[in-house]
């Protein structure tokens, strides 16, 4: 399907252009730079450009989008940015996420966003000339519609890896008074979890979606802590979130301090690392289709374990 864009393109120009004939009948050319927004699901501009002496139209994306992004020439086959600008149909933008187009024809300059259910994307646009002037185009797509979750299964099991980090820490106590006194120590009070629920696919990072993750709580059944799935809203994509490990910075346990005597407890933190593999399938609704299954893998990190020596001084 993508090989007919540049074709529905050129279609789209030339009813544009028809309808426009009144509004660019002065066609000077366009500045040095020229800035302007276009809403992300459906907008469009348009604007007279010089075609005299223009070498490359092309935009500056970077390596991580590179796979999205697709030049046409004017037959509809495809070529790549060092396309001569007199041989150049159009600049396709696409993936799940985002669909934009930049078009040429005649001495017309067509911008079309179809859809943009993401956050507001910023590129500039170049347009190189033989004079060595370089004319451009900053374009704001506009967030349209977001992606819905259809669903997120977890389909692997829980890979666990011991002891991945240790954290240890320390408090005193002198008991001046004439009595045995007692130390209450709450070893995860100071404690820090991390988790992270990172798409296999870029253009998926930074979506912001409801779903389960990793936690290391109470266990359902049994005494002690185990690992369960547990929902959460706002999870961004690809960002790691760190937070205090609020179902268990109650635990604590007591050290004997004899009347007279300096105590001085330490205790070392051990964390484990829980992963998981699953699956997310997004909805479009400008488009009204679901996306391919995106793979993910949620890695959490937290303290599970703790052990401490205490030593005195008369």
């Amino acid at each position: 399907m993508k090989k007919h864009i540049p074709i529905l393109l050129c279609a789209a120009a030339l009813a544009t252009a028809a309808c426009n004939n009144d509004i660019f009948t002065d066609r000077n050319e366009l500045p040095d730079f020229t800035d302007i927004t276009v809403e992300g699901d459906g907008g469009q501009w348009s604007a007279p450009i010089v075609r005299d002496g223009l070498l490359r139209v092309y935009i500056d994306y970077s390596e991580s989008v590179q796979p999205y992004v697709h030049y046409y020439d004017a037959d509809g086959g495809t070529t790549d940015a060092s396309c001569p600008a007199a041989d150049l149909g159009s600049i396709v933008f696409e993936n799940p996420v985002t669909f934009y187009s930049i078009g040429l024809h005649g001495e017309m300059l067509y911008v079309t966003s179809n859809y943009n259910a993401a956050w507001a994307d910023n590129v500039t646009l170049r347009l190189e000339y033989d004079s060595g002037v370089t004319k451009l185009i900053h374009l704001t797509i506009t967030q349209g519609e977001p992606l819905q979750l259809g669903f997120c299964i977890y389909d692997g099991e829980i890979e666990l890896e011991e002891n991945v980090a240790e954290r240890t820490y320390t408090e005193s106590f002198t008991n001046r008074g004439p009595i045995p006194q007692r130390m209450v120590i709450m070893p995860y009070r100071s404690s820090q979890c991390s988790d992270v629920a990172m798409p296999a696919e870029q253009w998926a990072r930074k979506l912001i979606v409801d779903m389960p993750m990793l936690v290391y709580v109470p266990a359902l059944v049994n005494s002690g802590y185990e690992w369960q799935l547990q929902d959460f809203t706002d999870i961004c994509l690809g960002d790691l979130r760190t937070f205090a490990p609020e179902e268990y910075m109650n635990e604590k346990f007591f050290v004997e301090v004899p009347a007279g005597v300096k105590a001085r407890v330490t205790w070392t933190l051990h964390y484990t690392r829980a992963s998981q593999q699953g699956r997310l399938d997004f909805y479009n609704t400008v488009t009204e289709n679901y996306t391919s299954d995106v793979r993910f893998e949620c890695t959490a990190v937290y303290p599970t374990s703790y052990d401490y020596t205490v030593s005195y001084e008369e």
